[in-house]
């Protein structure tokens, strides 16, 4: 099994970015090294439109358009899968000071029901992203949680962001999940002191949307990998100094995962090995044909997902990946409905 993956969206620890609030990572997966059986095509391909290589944010949409045709064929051609993961910003900042807050080793006031049972975690973890918008309260949370480097700093944000929380909790209507975040974080607000708020290094930038995105895509390509019988899997990832190494880090600690299905006590099901004995590698896209074509995947899924203009050559390729994708979608809409389910 041969991966070739993407990004876009990057804005690294800065999770408040309004201009992109979607993190995306996108793979297509083949059974064929794609590099080399189709490096002749891909030459043909770049010649037939003018281009030296397929990046779509440089091409722009009417390349993309006129090339998206014969695109399409190539990858069914290959019989190509594709995997697709989404982060919302907001709701992984949110779920991160979720699991701040609510610990029960360093709150006295918390429970470990708010951590285990799925339903409960999910309840409030969305209740906290929707005040990650307002200014009083994510800004503080980001800073002090990815930003600040100076302790009294950060405790001091800590408590600002934790008291914004419960204020904006403690109304008269308050739901009884409001209630309980408003509980948990006041008394954090008066106790900064008692909570572990960073992990630095290379098991501190998972909780990055970067990285998110990426155990997520992993855990999407294992259920081709599983499907395909695969007996490997070779990784080829665009080449991003600022996290080659925590990529790195992340696929193999879920590469050596112990398999199967894990059932935690509160009988919740997880499954965290994903792509067992991989081998990753991060390369420039201009010598990837495989890399160039999720590029031009990931424009067109995420301009479709803007809801933006697709003519009907690049509506025809976005079909074609959506129709053979894995999809994890880790965002406020996506959590909401699981809960409805």
């Amino acid at each position: 099994m041969f991966l070739y993956i993407d990004e876009t969206g990057n804005t690294g620890a800065r999770f408040l970015n309004t201009s992109q609030p979607f993190f995306m990572s996108g793979a297509i997966a083949t059974k064929i090294d794609f590099d080399a059986a189709y490096v002749d095509a891909w030459e043909k391909l770049l010649k037939a439109h003018n281009l030296d290589a397929l990046h779509a944010s440089k091409i722009g949409p009417a390349a993309i358009e006129n090339l998206s045709p014969e695109l399409a064929r190539m990858l069914d051609s290959a019989n190509a899968r594709f995997c697709l993961s989404r982060v919302e910003k907001c709701y992984a900042l949110a779920t991160i000071v979720h699991s701040v807050i609510f610990d029960p080793a360093e709150n006295a006031v918390s429970d470990w029901i708010f951590i285990a049972d799925p339903g409960i975690r999910l309840t409030t973890a969305i209740e906290i992203a929707k005040h990650m918008q307002i200014r009083e309260i994510g800004s503080p949370f980001e800073a002090c949680l990815f930003q600040l480097s100076k302790t009294d700093q950060m405790l001091q944000a800590f408590s600002a962001g934790c008291a914004g929380l419960a204020t904006a909790c403690e109304t008269p209507l308050a739901r009884p999940t409001q209630l309980a975040i408003a509980r948990v974080a006041r008394w954090a607000s008066k106790n900064p002191s008692a909570f572990t708020l960073r992990q630095t290094g290379l098991v501190g930038k998972g909780r990055h949307p970067n990285l998110i995105c990426f155990s997520n895509l992993a855990h999407c390509a294992q259920k081709i990998h599983v499907e395909w019988k695969s007996d490997s899997c070779i990784i080829k990832h665009y080449r991003q100094q600022q996290y080659d190494a925590a990529i790195e880090f992340w696929q193999e600690l879920w590469s050596n995962a112990a398999p199967g299905k894990h059932i935690l006590s509160s009988g919740e099901v997880r499954q965290y090995q994903a792509l067992p004995d991989a081998e990753i590698s991060f390369e420039e896209s201009k010598r990837s044909p495989g890399l160039q074509a999720i590029d031009v995947c990931l424009w067109v899924v995420n301009r479709g997902l803007q809801g933006k203009h697709l003519g009907v050559g690049a509506g025809s390729l976005l079909q074609l990946v959506i129709s053979r994708a894995e999809l994890s979608d880790y965002s406020i809409e996506a959590a909401e409905e699981k809960l409805a389910a």
